[in-house]
């Protein structure tokens, strides 16, 4: 039988996508933090302003733009996307990251700085299970949850912001989780004049 994978949640994976992070560690570190549900953020949400920035800023967008292009497939040039908003997450021992998606964003993406090898990131499967049939091989077809694992420093996953995620909570002991976040919009223009559908951003 031939599969046909019909409209599929595609996760961009780039692995060890940011090479250099002696520039984003010293101000994700001294960065000022409030609580979240069940970890801290950082009370600055526009984190990829700052000049020192401005590079892996661009690096990021540049990630943005290739998932656009092998996944949306735009045919105006004149749409691209770019970034909104950007935070770290600090998650600790025993902490965890409640189940959220991003609202008024297009993509949305994690810059993980620290990670321990057993930790991951859990995306929720948008339609749901309508029967319970046990499998006997778990795979993303089949699965209400499917979880990112073997994460490094430096690895990059971009999704659409809509698809639910969440991280389980942490063993004790654990160093404590760093990760920035950011979501993304459109520039340029995207719809038709005549679908009436026609937005310039």
């Amino acid at each position: 039988m031939n599969v046909l994978e019909l409209f599929p949640t595609v996760i961009g994976v780039f692995k060890q996508g940011v090479d250099d992070l002696s520039v984003v560690n010293p101000l994700i570190l001294k960065a000022s933090k409030v609580r979240n549900i069940y970890n801290d953020t950082s009370s600055d949400s526009y984190l990829l302003d700052h000049p020192e920035l401005q590079l892996l800023k661009e690096s990021l967008e540049e990630f943005l733009t290739q998932y656009m292009e092998k996944v949306l497939k735009p045919s105006n040039p004149n749409t691209s996307i770019r970034i909104t908003q950007s935070w770290a997450n600090y998650t600790g021992a025993e902490e965890a990251h409640h189940s959220h998606k991003h609202r008024n964003s297009v993509l949305s993406g994690v810059l993980y700085l620290k990670v321990m090898p057993s930790d991951s990131i859990s995306f929720k499967n948008p339609r749901g299970a309508l029967f319970d049939v046990p499998a006997s091989e778990y795979t993303p077809n089949n699965s209400e949850v499917w979880r990112v694992g073997e994460l490094t420093p430096g690895d990059v996953l971009v999704f659409p912001s809509d698809i639910e995620h969440y991280v389980d909570n942490r063993p004790e002991g654990a160093h404590t989780r760093i990760s920035i976040a950011f979501n993304s919009f459109f520039k340029g223009s995207i719809g038709s004049v005549e679908g009436l559908s026609k937005l310039y951003l």
